[in-house]
């Protein structure tokens, strides 16, 4: 398989696991750029162990901490919670056009905020990778270098965290 036709399959699958991470679209894109310069240097490290993919999600990943490290950037996700916890009560309630449920929504969205910074890694990484990057159980364990059952299990575990910890706060609310 030639550079060009990596680039064509993978690109956008680099892009939005890197989108995922630091929600900087020109950030993203610079990343799956040096991603692939730096898959060309390094394609004889690659012993297809695992798949390409993975391979060249691990090179994205290994560029997006160095440019934090670099540009005393935190990684984390918390300004993707921050900006976008709607998306998560989205995704589990429909959506209420009366004023009064609007601001419910806010303020569990707020709840659900806080608890997602409360997550411990790796509950946090998968779950975000699960919810909003979409990715499967395979793809999420490859990065990981896991299972597929370990992949399940860190998701739904992390799924518990949220749920009981939204029960114990939604109490005071």
């Amino acid at each position: 398989m030639e550079l060009g036709d990596l680039y064509e399959e993978y690109a956008i699958m680099i892009y939005h696991f890197i989108y995922l991470k630091c929600r900087d679209k020109d950030l993203a894109e610079d990343i799956v750029q040096t991603t692939f310069l730096k898959a060309i240097t390094k394609i004889d490290s690659f012993h297809g162990e695992s798949k390409i993919s993975t391979w060249l999600c691990q090179i994205a990943k290994n560029e997006y901490l160095n440019y934090c490290r670099k540009h005393n950037r935190q990684q984390s996700y918390d300004e993707y919670v921050e900006n976008n916890a709607e998306l998560f009560l989205q995704k589990t309630e429909p959506f209420h056009d009366t004023a009064l449920e609007k601001i419910i929504l806010n303020e569990r969205a707020d709840v659900i905020k806080k608890i997602l910074h409360t997550l411990e890694e790796p509950y946090k990484e998968v779950f975000m990778m699960r919810v909003y990057g979409e990715y499967s159980f395979g793809e999420i364990a490859e990065l990981f270098q896991k299972n597929d059952t370990w992949a399940r299990v860190t998701y739904y575990r992390a799924k518990i965290k949220i749920i009981e910890k939204f029960q114990e706060k939604e109490e005071f609310l």
